[in-house]
């Protein structure tokens, strides 16, 4: 008997390798071309649904600044605690 086998992203395996391959050349530059298109961050609320390893929360952190907050949230608890440990005290990641 076969059984199908699909991608699981509770797998460590597949977000390191999601973060190694994906993020650097698709998710960052996409992230900045999503912060860059949009003039006014400063102080905004932030919440980024299926936020994965945390690229996007982390490139808007900065310019939200001091008094804007990132919310990020992810279906899976190894992505969000990959965005936890991205975003170090700078965005604020929600609980799965």
């Amino acid at each position: 008997m076969r059984t199908k086998k699909g991608v699981k992203f509770d797998d460590r395996t597949t977000i390191a390798a999601y973060d190694q391959l994906q993020v650097p050349y698709l998710s960052l530059p996409w992230a900045t071309h999503l912060a860059d298109g949009f003039a006014v961050w400063r102080g905004k609320t932030v919440l980024d649904l299926a936020t994965g390893s945390g690229i996007v929360a982390d490139v808007l952190a900065s310019r939200v600044g001091p008094e804007g907050r990132i919310i990020a949230a992810d279906i899976s608890g190894e992505m969000l605690e990959r965005a936890r440990r991205r975003c170090a005290g700078s965005c604020a990641p929600a609980e799965r």
